[in-house]
Parts: C-alpha cells; sequence; structure tokens
C-alpha cells in the first residue's frame, strides 16, 4: 500500500492506490506547479502593496473578499459539468467538519497576510512566509509522524536563524 493512504473501505484502498500510483511518474507536474503558485504568491503581496500605496482607504477585507469571489466563480467554471459528482456524490460526510476547519484557517490566514502587507514592508512579509516549511516540518514531525534527517533539521535551523537575522537586523 501507498505510504499516506488514509482508507477504512478496502474496496475505497485501491482506488487511493491507484489514483496515488497515477501520479507517482509525474513529479515534475508537482514543481511546476509549485513554482508557478510561488510566481502567483510572490505577485499577491506586490500587488497587495501598489493596491494600499494607491488607494490608502483601501481595507484588507476588501481584497480577500474579492479575492474570494473571483476563486468562487473560477471554480463554478471549472467544475460546473461534474458539480454533482464532486460535491455531491462523492462527498464523504466524516470530511465535511476537517474541510470546514480547512477553509477557516485558510480565509484566516488570507485576511492575517493582507493586514501584514499593509502594516510591514513586503519584503518583510515574504521572508516570514518563507519560515512556513519549518513550521510545516514541525507540524508533520508531531500530528504525521514524519521523520528528519539531521541535515535537514540543521538547514531548517539554519534558515530560520537566517530569516530572524534579515527581520532583526
Amino acid at each position: 500500500m501507498v505510504s499516506g493512504a488514509i482508507v477504512e473501505n478496502p474496496e475505497k484502498e485501491v482506488v487511493v492506490v491507484n489514483k496515488l500510483a497515477k501520479c507517482e511518474g509525474q513529479k515534475w507536474k508537482g514543481y511546476v506547479s509549485y513554482f508557478i503558485f510561488t510566481l502567483f504568491n510572490a505577485a499577491t503581496y506586490i500587488v497587495a502593496k501598489f493596491l494600499y500605496i494607491a488607494y490608502p482607504d483601501l481595507n484588507p477585507y476588501q481584497l480577500v473578499f474579492i479575492r474570494s469571489t473571483f476563486s468562487i466563480f473560477y471554480l463554478a467554471a471549472m467544475i460546473n459539468v461534474n458539480a454533482k459528482k464532486i460535491f455531491y456524490d462523492d462527498w464523504e460526510k466524516k470530511f465535511t467538519g476537517p474541510m470546514v476547519f480547512r477553509s477557516i484557517q485558510s480565509a484566516i490566514s488570507s485576511i492575517i497576510n493582507m493586514v501584514a502587507v499593509l502594516h510591514i514592508d513586503v519584503v518583510i512579509v515574504s521572508l516570514v512566509n518563507n519560515t512556513t516549511p519549518v513550521f510545516v516540518c514541525l507540524l508533520a514531525m508531531c500530528f504525521l509522524g514524519e521523520r528528519l534527517r539531521k541535515v535537514e533539521v540543521i538547514f531548517m535551523a539554519g534558515t530560520f536563524a537566517c530569516v530572524i537575522l534579515i527581520i532583526v537586523g
């Protein structure tokens, strides 16, 4: 069985493993997608700061609202053909709580990001956001039981220390 597949029903286990196996030889798609995400995410900070400078009365909640509204319309356009399948047929009710929690957490972090960009330099916001992998690794160790090699811990600590030095110094 593929590591990380959480399945209660043995019939669905085959489906999960098959989906993961299809993606196994296509890691490059993940790297390309994440690189594009990184570029778009960087542009988000620059555009937000530009908007705050150009429109001093702009509220961070307005930016998040507009982004969320666009996301809803974009998703509706992308999945309108399969909406019933995605939102009803394939939806397992046991995932409702975790999905609601994840959505609320994401919305709150978006608002925090926009407020941060309003009050401090984009460079600092970007640097602090780039410490995310350190916290992801720590949380993955605590909650998912993942392990890190010593060299990974050393480089994570070095990265975090460098970011702190740049911010403080």
